[in-house]
């Protein structure tokens, strides 16, 4: 009972940290599109975004993709497991846009190309990379230290 009510924490606590990412970078598309006239506010898909992504990042991390080896520092765990979990992401939100596309009658490539540009989605990638770094940043460290030394840390006994 205690490892499931554990899960549960991880994933809600996973899924919020990544809605409010998401949600930052929604409200800034938001003001910019805005600025242009054009009405755009899809919340509901950050939240289901950020449950789905947030679900595969937790199993990623039960399969220990990039684990931390037993010696060394804790920045090449870091960058590997946020490389490796971006790349995860990117190719979940491909699959997202052509599954959406699908339901729409659009081809592959058509699909795709609602991502936009090159250039929107390296600043996409980037924006991912960066909401990763510090959450797998603080559960390498948390890890390193011993279980639950760095909450107590941060949040006292």
């Amino acid at each position: 009972m205690n490892k499931l009510i554990e899960e549960l924490q991880r994933v809600i606590i996973t899924t919020f940290y990544l809605y409010v990412c998401f949600a930052a970078v929604l409200l800034y598309r938001l003001a910019v599109l805005h600025s242009y006239g054009i009405s755009y506010a899809p919340w509901g898909l950050a939240a289901i975004k950020a449950l789905i992504l947030g679900k595969f990042v937790l199993l990623g991390r039960a399969f220990r993709l990039g684990a931390r080896p037993s010696q060394g520092p804790l920045i090449y765990p870091i960058l590997r497991q946020s490389a490796i979990f971006l790349v995860m992401l990117i190719a979940l939100s491909v699959a997202e846009e052509v599954i959406k596309g699908f339901f729409h009658g659009e081809t592959f490539i058509e699909s795709v190309s609602d991502l936009g540009g090159w250039l929107q989605i390296a600043a996409t990638a980037v924006l991912l990379w960066l909401v990763l770094l510090p959450y797998l940043g603080f559960i390498q460290v948390s890890e390193a230290l011993g279980e639950n030394r760095l909450r107590q840390i941060i949040w006292g006994r």
